[in-house]
């Protein structure tokens, strides 16, 4: 801490406001973040985004609306994006595609779809599980301007099952939820052949992990 090193002021601060700490210093972690951000550690760029941006429709999100500032969220998204960080890669798509709040964003990059298609792509391609997911989706469903396309949906699909092993086998990510995720492609035959011996097997340890869905 008393270093200044990125990394540690980024944990830190993320100590302060995560969901199990009831007394919550967003104050404290927005200057540490800050303090990270200038230092172009861009996780911390990605984080300080988070604590702008406005979540009130999520129940687990009890921070005070002073802090909410949707431009100032944009623009650090953005920033982190273009330095390369996955995670607000796939954020920035999802606003872009979604047309989440991302209007003021129309000065500094198209809000067009395919904008958001590609920054989803950049991102998947850093191995984002949920990025090839979304695009997977995007191409089964037709969503928001972008067409239905088998061929794509396909490709991603695969992109994301190779992913998904990645994450499970590293024990990375959320666990059990991954485990359930690998075991419907298995069961489908999405991204790779039918097997229904490794669905159970990736179900019965979702199931261990707590996964009951």
């Amino acid at each position: 801490m008393e270093s200044n090193y990125p990394p540690s002021l980024y944990f830190y601060a993320n100590q302060l406001i995560n969901i199990e700490n009831r007394s919550k210093d967003y104050e404290t972690a927005i200057t540490l973040l800050e303090k990270a951000h200038n230092q172009k550690y861009f996780k911390a760029t990605t984080a300080l985004m988070g604590i702008f941006w406005d979540s009130s429709y999520d129940p687990t999100d009890q921070k005070p609306k002073k802090y909410i500032n949707i431009k100032k969220s944009n623009e650090l998204l953005l920033e982190a994006a273009n330095a390369g960080e996955a995670y607000a890669q796939h954020l920035l798509g999802n606003r872009i595609i979604f047309k989440n709040k991302i209007e003021d964003l129309e000065e500094l990059t198209s809000v067009k779809p395919e904008e958001g298609i590609k920054w989803l792509e950049k991102s998947a391609y850093k191995l984002d599980a949920n990025a090839a997911g979304e695009l997977a989706a995007i191409y089964r469903y037709g969503q928001n301007e972008i067409q239905k396309n088998a061929k794509l949906q396909h490709k991603w699909e695969k992109k994301f099952f190779d992913i998904l092993k990645r994450v499970v086998a590293l024990n990375e990510g959320m666990g059990g939820s991954w485990e359930r995720t690998l075991a419907t492609y298995y069961l489908e035959g999405r991204g790779t052949d039918k097997n229904e011996s490794k669905a159970f097997i990736h179900m019965y340890n979702a199931a261990l992990e707590g996964d009951f869905k």
